[in-house]
């Protein structure tokens, strides 16, 4: 049951993180990037390992991502 397309668990695709280093999210078979923001930073050439990824994702986990949502309030 529901993963009868897939042909069962044994079959499931591995996810695969997007190539930008500093970005989290995954990408579909035969894509490199999550997105044009990520391929257009690998080109500038101008990734820091203490720079957060700007994709803009809400499953990327970077610094950048993780700031803009604001904190709980009741």
């Amino acid at each position: 049951m529901g993963l009868t397309e897939m042909g069962g668990p044994e079959r499931l695709a591995p996810l695969r993180k997007c190539a930008h280093p500093n970005c989290t999210c995954t990408v579909a078979e035969g894509e490199e990037y999550c997105s044009d923001y990520c391929v257009e930073n690998m080109r500038a050439d101008s990734t820091d390992e203490d720079e957060a990824c700007g994709c803009g994702h809400a499953e990327c986990t970077s610094k950048e991502a993780i700031a803009a949502i604001a904190p709980f309030t009741s």
